[in-house]
């Protein structure tokens, strides 16, 4: 009797146990961190510690809704976001399409195409800041073969856009 018991709680049971610390770990890492800055959002915060918070309300976002800054940065990103996306699309159908034949050295092919992804971000941001240096960079004297003028990959309106998109696509 005791042991039927105990087996339908076992059974009944051991599922929540095994999903329980899933959930333990989302709500100290997850959720609890998120729901923690929309609090601190509603305050008005000094650096310097937060024993000093002053309730605010909404103002903190009407601020940010009204700064040109902001919609300036909203409009890179998707901006980026679009430059980037579509020729990452493109090429990687283009690259499945390919690799799905029987190439000769599939192995090699299928391994330049997948290292992008075990490159870290570190290593990838090192090599691209000096291909697109403005004083010596890769890519400027790529095209200076060419007679043009080198390019200032980091300050320009739309070269800076290209250049993270280049980026961003290689990732």
């Amino acid at each position: 009797m005791w042991r039927s018991r105990l087996w339908r709680f076992d059974d009944k049971a051991s599922p929540y146990a095994y999903i329980a610390p899933f959930f333990l770990v989302f709500g100290a890492f997850g959720l609890y961190p998120l729901l923690y800055t929309g609090w601190i959002a509603l305050h008005r915060v000094e650096m310097t510690g937060l024993d000093s918070m002053e309730w605010v309300g909404w103002e903190n976002f009407d601020k940010i809704l009204h700064d040109p800054e902001f919609w300036t940065s909203v409009s890179n990103t998707f901006l980026i976001g679009v430059i980037s996306t579509v020729p990452q699309l493109l090429v990687a159908l283009g690259l499945a399409h390919l690799l799905n034949y029987k190439l000769r050295a599939s192995t090699f092919w299928r391994t330049v195409v997948l290292t992008p992804y075990a490159t870290s971000v570190a290593s990838a941001a090192l090599v691209f800041a000096l291909v697109f240096r403005a004083d010596g960079g890769l890519l400027n004297w790529a095209i200076g073969l060419f007679g043009i003028d080198d390019v200032n990959w980091a300050n320009g309106h739309w070269t800076s856009k290209i250049a993270i998109a280049v980026i961003v696509i290689w990732r």
